[in-house]
């Protein structure tokens, strides 16, 4: 009792016999893969980064290529770009349910939080493609995201009570629609998310 009220449990329980049996010692070496090895930083890309590194071995081989790597902040760009828009049109979908209720503030909570998965990365690369880093390199932002989420959220909580008051005002479709596109041109365009700018060589 002594011993487990002034030490980690961890240290007390192990037994050391066991690991001077056990020295993680290998036979079989599995072949390094895709270099150089990538790191996301301060973000929630982990999703994107697992896919780019998977697609970067099949061009490596078909190029054969010592170092390569698609850039995770170009899908990374869309994919915010993306849940800006779907945000906003769940946004207009939603104006009968009250502001208080489970479902708009569900919606509210965290309309561009940085995680995804596999339908998401396949949905992003089919419509934009994939570009190599390179041309699209990685951005303060995008490395520690959590200041351009919190930006790009209060922007987008804004912009849903504008479209909800439209709504209520009885303002025509074609205004709102208009707003609404005005909206994710300053989301687009804010200096906060990395524009895709191609750097031209000669080569």
């Amino acid at each position: 009792m002594g011993a487990l009220t002034q030490n980690p449990p961890d240290t007390v329980l192990t037994s050391q016999g066991t690991i001077a049996k056990d020295l993680q010692v290998f036979s079989v070496v599995i072949p390094f893969e895709g270099a150089p090895i990538t790191n996301q930083r301060a973000s929630g890309r982990c999703w994107l980064f697992a896919s780019t590194n998977v697609f970067r071995i099949a061009l490596m081989k078909r190029h054969n290529l010592e170092n390569f790597q698609l850039s995770q902040s170009y899908l990374f760009f869309w994919d915010k770009l993306e849940k800006a828009n779907w945000f906003l049109e769940q946004i207009l979908d939603t104006t009968e349910e009250p502001v208080e209720g489970r479902l708009v503030q569900k919606l509210l909570q965290a309309p561009v939080m940085d995680g995804g998965q596999w339908d998401m990365v396949w949905n992003v690369v089919h419509k934009y493609g994939l570009v190599p880093q390179v041309l699209y390199p990685d951005s303060y932002n995008a490395m520690y995201s959590a200041e351009l989420d919190r930006i790009v959220t209060t922007k987008l909580r804004e912009d849903a009570l504008v479209l909800r008051d439209m709504v209520e005002k009885g303002k025509g479709t074609k205004e709102i629609l208009l707003a609404k596109a005005k909206m994710m041109r300053e989301i687009r365009m804010s200096h906060f998310l990395p524009i895709f700018k191609p750097q031209h060589t000669d080569n």
